[in-house]
C-alpha cells in the first residue's frame, strides 16, 4: 500500500446581492494534476499555491499563484501568477474566458513576461468535449526585439475529449494539437536541469528532483506531456499533436455469458459469484471447472 499525503485548506461562503448569489471560495496548499485555462502552459502538474474564485451569475473571477517553478518544475518561473474572467453559457455547458498570465524568471521584469490568452470550452449531453486556447506573449523578454513575431510570441492549443460510460465499460479518449512560438518558450529551459543524466553526487544531487530515485511514485499515471517538455527545445517553433484514453472494464460481464436452466440454478450462480474471494478461491481448487465466456 502507497500513501500519498496531500495537504489542502478550504473556504467557501455565499452572499446575496440583488436576489443573486455571490460565491467565494480559497484554496491554499497542494494541487494534483492542476490544469490553467486550457491548459497552454500549466496542466499534468502538481503544484503548491492558492487560489481566490469569485462566482456571480454565470461570470467568473479567479486569481491563482503558483509558487517556484524553478526548481521543482525547470520552467525558471519565480512565482506565476494567473487574472482570469470567465463567462458561462446557461447550464454551464460551455465557457469563454480571458486571462493575463505572469510567469518571470527570478530577478526579471514580469512586464517582459506577460501572457495574453484567450479560451473556450463546450461539453455537450453526449459526453464530447471542444477546448481552446490562444496565449501571446505581450513583450518579447528582457527587450530582445530580434525575436519579435506574431509567430514566434504565440502559442495555441486546442483538443477533443469523447468519454463514454455504462455500468460494465468506460472509455475517456483525448486529441490534442500543440503550437509552441520559439519566443514564447525563451528562458523557459533550465540547461542545468539533469533530466536524463543519474545524479551520483552530493553537487548532481542538489535541487535535482527528475533523477531516478526522487520521480513521485503517484506520476506514474499521469500523461507525459508538460510545457516543459515543449520549452527543452531552444530556438525552434515547435508543433505537436497527442492522443492519450483510458478504458475501464468491470467483470460483470460474465453473467451475460453463462447460460444455466431455471431461476434455481441461476440464483446458485449468483451466490457463487457474491462469495468471499477465499470461497471462491477454495471451491475453484476443490472443483476446477469453466464457463463459457464472451470476447
Amino acid at each position: 500500500m502507497v500513501v500519498f499525503p496531500v495537504i489542502q485548506l478550504e473556504g467557501k461562503d455565499t452572499f446575496t446581492i440583488a436576489q443573486n448569489r455571490l460565491a467565494i471560495k480559497v484554496n491554499v496548499g497542494q494541487f494534483l494534476d492542476e490544469k490553467l485555462d486550457e491548459g497552454i502552459m500549466v496542466y499534468n502538474m502538481d503544484l503548491m499555491g492558492s487560489k481566490l474564485h469569485l462566482r456571480y451569475k454565470r461570470v467568473a473571477f479567479n486569481y491563482t499563484i503558483y509558487g517556484d517553478l524553478t526548481n521543482a518544475i525547470g520552467l525558471r518561473v519565480d512565482d506565476l501568477h494567473a487574472f482570469s474572467f470567465r463567462h458561462y453559457a446557461h447550464g454551464d455547458s460551455g465557457y469563454a474566458g480571458v486571462s493575463l498570465v505572469t510567469a518571470a524568471p527570478p530577478y526579471s521584469a514580469k512586464k517582459h513576461h506577460s501572457y495574453l490568452n484567450v479560451f473556450a470550452g463546450k461539453t455537450s449531453s453526449g459526453g464530447l468535449s471542444l477546448y481552446g486556447q490562444l496565449s501571446y506573449l505581450l513583450f518579447s523578454p528582457d527587450g530582445l526585439s530580434v525575436s519579435r513575431s506574431l509567430t514566434r510570441q504565440l502559442a495555441a492549443v486546442a483538443g477533443v475529449t469523447i468519454r463514454h460510460s455504462s455500468p460494465k465499460f468506460s472509455l475517456t479518449n483525448s486529441t490534442e494539437l500543440r503550437y509552441y512560438g520559439m519566443t514564447y518558450n525563451l528562458f523557459h529551459s533550465d540547461v542545468q536541469l539533469r533530466y536524463r543524466k543519474p545524479a551520483t553526487d552530493a553537487y548532481t544531487m542538489y535541487a535535482n528532483t527528475v533523477g531516478k530515485y526522487l520521480y513521485p511514485l503517484r506520476k506514474f499515471d499521469t500523461p507525459f506531456s508538460q510545457w516543459a517538455v515543449f520549452t527543452e527545445y531552444i530556438g525552434n517553433n515547435l508543433f505537436a499533436a497527442a492522443v492519450t484514453g483510458t478504458i475501464d472494464y468491470a467483470p460483470g460481464w460474465i453473467m451475460r455469458s453463462v447460460h444455466l436452466p431455471g431461476e434455481a440454478l441461476r440464483s446458485l450462480f449468483t451466490r457463487f459469484l457474491n462469495a468471499p474471494p477465499a470461497i471462491l478461491f477454495l471451491i475453484l481448487l476443490l472443483f476446477p471447472c469453466s464457463f463459457p465466456t464472451r470476447q
